[in-house]
């Protein structure tokens, strides 16, 4: 982020490479699963949401539900384009899929190992993280519709499907 020039701050009278403090840059780098890229990224917003929004949803006694109950909070807080809802909807399907997996690869990692494992988890995240972040950016539906249709829909259409068949996959 630095050599980029993503982190610079031209709002200082001094040079300011602080723009990257909200991010943990390694973490987010070499993330093998969604969840380690969401503790990484916008830390400050995930903390206020995790402890005002998430926490106090206990009472449903459903993980599912507040999850995703907090990414409709904040895809509400980014603004009404549809692209901002299905970022956070694809992302709600993906957290989901990646709980229910937390099971089998404790059980596959002696075989892996741990950084076999973790290989394998930077190219998932590379493959479909993209196609995560496609509406975010383009926000609007005629925009981004055409590009995942190019895709046939693959991320979207898996974690969906898997989502309405596989019974363990939500609580």
């Amino acid at each position: 982020m630095i050599f980029s020039g993503l982190a610079y701050d031209p709002s200082s009278e001094t040079d300011a490479w602080c723009g990257g403090a909200n991010v943990r840059i390694k973490q987010w780098e070499f993330s093998g699963n969604l969840q380690n890229m969401i503790d990484s990224f916008n830390i400050n917003t995930n903390l206020w949401s995790a402890s005002y929004i998430y926490k106090r949803l206990k009472g449903l006694n459903n993980r599912t539900l507040s999850a995703g109950i907090t990414l409709l909070f904040l895809a509400l807080w980014h603004g009404l384009h549809s692209g901002y809802y299905t970022t956070f909807f694809l992302e709600f399907l993906m957290l989901n899929f990646e709980r229910s997996l937390s099971g089998i690869g404790k059980q596959v990692s002696p075989y892996l190992g741990k950084f076999g494992g973790s290989i394998i988890g930077v190219i998932y995240i590379m493959l479909v993280l993209p196609h995560c972040f496609l509406p975010f950016g383009l926000l609007t539906w005629d925009k981004y519709w055409p590009v995942i249709k190019g895709s046939y829909g693959m991320p979207y259409g898996f974690f969906f499907d898997l989502a309405i068949c596989y019974k363990g996959y939500t609580e």
